[in-house]
């Protein structure tokens, strides 16, 4: 064969590879918006452009049948020419004048042997009907609560609670998952058993919309379901009279709030003796708790003040009692929790009661001697690093607790003692200081503590074994060199 027939057949060749490369069948692509799928009952048009002027364009639907030229029908092509850069290109363009959920699928647009496919979502999306989203039931009763789902496909009713999904295994003594078939569609319902404060909450109705033609052709929707349990007030801390600090010629604030459903009313009284003097409503705020804001002074110091919290299920009572603060307690023990290369951590304790607030907590360290021992004078600490904790306790006295506080002393020097002491203030004033107590950090760690001798010894063996094992084959080589020679 010639050069100029070789050169021609491959100018041939990449003539046809460029065209086929230019005309190759084109979709658009398809846009559904801000959604993944097209709504049932709208117009849709898909236009698809075909390989060359001379083959026929056309689209099949996902059953396999050819989409007819016929205007007439809900789902047609129509030809119409795109214009390209040597001459016009057919192209035919799917309508759908009607979407419905049986377009779902995969559509095939082909011309000669070329083809190319195209997935197609249509959901007719699911709407609530006949759900309450407000619910009320009393405790101790059972309770069902029923959602229904309208639209194509077929919703999947599933409940949720705090974001977990509630099934037969869930919880099978308080749950009971069901579902039932009504004129506008299946219904999920979900029991809840023996009903208490705690099953009060948000409850989720969720919606999901699978198609098993084209599994990522789906829809989830979700509608919240409010419980509320109906049951008589309560205080978490119960029979027990709150204990309340304050300075002398200062406001206290006595907050009361109880649990309980609908919200509880407030009233308050003051404890004379046999009698109860009850404070006017304007007095206190009335919403989800209540507070009465008492001037202390030494006539209100054990003065006995009574909260009662009602609703239509019952009625319960809480007594406070105002005492005269003063300054935290001395710290009982400073204990060493851990020590390292540059840092001591530290738990400070309090063994009898804490009686009043704790705002600070101030730490003070300094280098010392082992055998040193220091009386903790102002004269001992003069030149000592101070550490503060802030907002250390400031409620929920008095109480007792130990180990209550955590600190680290940081950036220390490697191999020191250090004399450690602790006070704790409040606005009253401050504690007396803790005993002195006494730590050392650590040494460094090098790589020289870290000889392996085991290592060593492997490293040896294998020395000896190497060489025990050259020289047998150097005597099997001399061996049979003396062999042949014999031979």
């Amino acid at each position: 064969m010639k050069l100029h027939h070789i050169i021609l057949i491959y100018f041939c060749t990449s003539v046809i590879v460029e065209s086929s490369k230019d005309h190759d069948v084109m979709i658009e692509p398809i846009d559904y918006g801000s959604v993944s799928y097209f709504t049932t009952g709208v117009k849709k048009s898909i236009i698809c452009r075909g390989v060359n002027k001379n083959q026929k364009v056309e689209w099949v639907d996902p059953s396999g049948k050819v989409v007819p030229r016929q205007g007439t029908k809900r789902v047609y092509g129509q030809e119409h020419f795109v214009p390209s850069l040597k001459s016009r290109v057919p192209a035919l363009v799917l309508t759908l004048s009607r979407t419905t959920v049986s377009d779902t699928g995969i559509w095939t647009c082909r011309s000669g042997n070329v083809h190319r496919e195209v997935s197609i979502c249509v959901i007719d999306p699911a709407e609530f009907v006949s759900t309450s989203t407000e619910i009320t039931a009393d405790r101790g009763r059972s309770i069902t609560l029923s959602c229904q789902a309208k639209g194509d496909p077929e919703p999947r009713i599933v409940w949720y609670r705090n974001g977990d999904v509630i099934t037969d295994q869930t919880n099978p003594t308080k749950y009971k998952i069901m579902r039932k078939f009504s004129h506008e569609g299946f219904e999920g319902l979900l029991t809840i058993v023996a009903l208490n404060s705690q099953d009060s909450g948000v409850y989720t109705c969720g919606s999901i919309q699978e198609n098993p033609i084209l599994p990522e052709c789906a829809l989830n929707k979700n509608l919240n379901v409010t419980l509320h349990v109906n049951y008589p007030p309560f205080f978490e801390v119960e029979n027990e009279t709150a204990l309340v600090p304050g300075m002398e010629n200062k406001s206290v604030d006595l907050v009361c709030s109880a649990n309980g459903y609908p919200a509880p009313k407030y009233r308050w009284f003051k404890d004379i003796g046999n009698m109860l003097s009850e404070y006017p409503k304007d007095d206190t705020q009335n919403d989800d708790k209540s507070v009465l804001t008492i001037t202390a002074t030494e006539f209100t110091f054990g003065q006995r003040y009574i909260c009662r919290a009602s609703n239509m299920y019952g009625t319960v009572e809480k007594t406070f009692e105002i005492y005269k603060m003063g300054p935290p307690e001395k710290p009982s023990d400073v204990i060493i929790e851990n020590a390292a290369e540059d840092n001591l951590g530290i738990k400070i304790t309090w063994n009898d009661l804490v009686k009043f607030p704790i705002d600070e907590i101030n730490i003070q360290y300094k280098e010392c001697a082992e055998g040193d021992e220091l009386k903790g004078s102002e004269f001992d600490f003069r030149d000592a690093e101070t550490m503060t904790i802030n907002d250390v306790i400031s409620d929920k006295v008095p109480q007792s607790f130990d180990s209550v506080v955590s600190a680290v002393l940081k950036d220390l020097r490697q191999e020191a003692a250090y004399c450690i002491r602790v006070r704790a203030s409040n606005e009253v004033g401050v504690s007396p200081w803790s005993e002195v107590a006494v730590a050392s950090t650590t040494k460094s760690e090098s790589l020289e503590d870290h000889k392996s001798e085991p290592i060593v010894s492997i490293q040896s063996n294998t020395f000896f074994y190497g060489i025990f094992f050259g020289c047998g084959i150097g005597i099997v080589a001399v061996a049979y060199m003396f062999a042949i020679r014999l031979v």
